[in-house]
C-alpha cells in the first residue's frame, strides 16, 4: 500500500460543456466578496448592463481554480442577502443561458471556460443545503460598492416589512370574519 499516495494529483471534475474562447460578460466590476475565508469563495460582479454576476469557488488543482460564474436576477439576489434563500437556491435559480465554468490559473489568467448547464454539474459543485448569507464573511471593494449593496438589502427588507403589513391586515381580519359567520347546528 505505501506508494499509492505518494505521486497522487488532484485534478479538476471533467464537466460536460460547450468550450469558449472568452468569458461572454464584459465591463464587468467587482463590488464585494460576499463569502470571504481564506480568500474569495463567493464574489459578486455586475455589468455596464447592470447584470448581477456570481462567481462561485467549486473546484482546485495544483495550478487551477475552478469557479462557477452564473447570472442571477435581481429579485434572487435580494432574497439571498435577506436570508430568504440558501445559496444553492439562489444557484439553482440562475440564468440558463449565463452558467459557466471558469477555470483561473496561478496568475489570474482564464484558462478554460465552459458554457455549462447546472443540471450536468456534479453535486459537489454547488454549496450546501443550509449555506446563507452572513454579511460577517462579506469583504466589500469599496464605499460605493457596499453601498450598492447595503441598498439591495434595503430594498429587500423593505419588501419584506410590506408583505409582513399585508399578512397582519389578512390576521387582522380573520377574526372579524368568524364573528359575523352563522353557526350551524
Amino acid at each position: 500500500m505505501v506508494g499509492y499516495f505518494e505521486n497522487s494529483v488532484k485534478m479538476l471534475l471533467t464537466v460536460q460543456g460547450l468550450h469558449l474562447p472568452d468569458l461572454p460578460i464584459k465591463n464587468r466590476r467587482l463590488i464585494a466578496d460576499l463569502i470571504y475565508f481564506d480568500g474569495a469563495l463567493l464574489s459578486y460582479y455586475r455589468d455596464n448592463g447592470r447584470g448581477h454576476y456570481l462567481y462561485y469557488w467549486c473546484d482546485a488543482d495544483e495550478s487551477h481554480n475552478r469557479w462557477l460564474v452564473v447570472q442571477v436576477g435581481d429579485y434572487a439576489l435580494r432574497s439571498f442577502l435577506a436570508r430568504q434563500i440558501t445559496l444553492r437556491q439562489l444557484l439553482l435559480r440562475a440564468e440558463r443561458t449565463h452558467t459557466y465554468l471558469l477555470d483561473v490559473d496561478s496568475d489570474g489568467d482564464p484558462a478554460h471556460i465552459l458554457h455549462v448547464e447546472l443540471a450536468d454539474l456534479p453535486d459537489d459543485y454547488l454549496p450546501a443545503d443550509e449555506t446563507w448569507y452572513d454579511a460577517s464573511l462579506s469583504v466589500f471593494t469599496d464605499h460605493l460598492a457596499a453601498r450598492e449593496l447595503m441598498s439591495m438589502m434595503q430594498d429587500s427588507l423593505q419588501e419584506a416589512q410590506s408583505k409582513l403589513k399585508q399578512i397582519e391586515q389578512i390576521v387582522s381580519r380573520v377574526p372579524e370574519a368568524f364573528e359575523h359567520t352563522p353557526v350551524v347546528s
